[in-house]
């Protein structure tokens, strides 16, 4: 992340335009949580297993991560 946000300057607007990085704090039952995990795991699984050549000639490495974890009670 640090390396894209010093060279992301350097890259064409269009992958420029469809990098993020967010945060969001949510609440969420328990059941609300499994559903966003899952949904976030099954979108990411769609492109898991493509290798290099699979991908096409302008396809990129792209580095997704995803942290659902609650906060502590208090």
């Amino acid at each position: 992340v640090e390396q894209w946000a010093t060279a992301a300057h350097e890259e064409a607007p269009e992958w420029r335009d469809v990098a993020i990085l967010a945060n969001a704090d949510l609440w969420l039952t328990f059941e609300e949580a499994q559903e966003l995990t899952s949904a976030l795991t099954t979108a990411v699984a769609a492109y898991r297993d493509r290798t290099r050549t699979e991908s096409g000639s302008d396809a990129r490495r792209i580095r997704v991560m995803n942290v659902v974890v609650p906060h502590r009670k208090r």
